[in-house]
């Protein structure tokens, strides 16, 4: 299953949304397992990118612990098409014709009152 996934981080000075296609080896049933499937093909083609830099290798089963948890934390946002999804239980049922948009949020600094 092939999805348009845009990938947006807030505070960057460029502030563009980045547009990525990923295929997936099947479609994803829950968003945690979306989740998965994302870092581990990101992760993926990073890897291929980052050996001819010689840069360190980087443990997928971190990867994906730290992107769940920062979804769990309301660090990362996921959006489909226009609807957000917060529960990471929440069961998909994906046709391929869908954007994906996740969102880095950062935290405000100072006080709220």
């Amino acid at each position: 299953m092939e999805l348009k996934v845009q990938i947006k981080q807030a505070g960057r000075k460029a502030s563009a949304i980045e547009n990525h296609i990923i295929l997936y080896e099947h479609a994803p049933e829950s968003v945690g397992e979306l989740l998965v499937m994302t870092v581990q093909k990101t992760l993926e083609d990073f890897k291929k990118k980052d050996d001819l830099k010689g840069n360190k290798d980087i443990s997928t089963d971190t990867a994906i612990k730290n992107a769940l948890q920062s979804f769990e934390d309301g660090l990362v946002a996921l959006f489909i098409d226009d609807k957000r999804y917060e529960d990471i239980d929440e069961k998909l049922s994906l046709t391929g014709s869908e954007t994906l948009t996740f969102v880095k949020l950062t935290m405000l600094a100072g006080r709220m009152w």
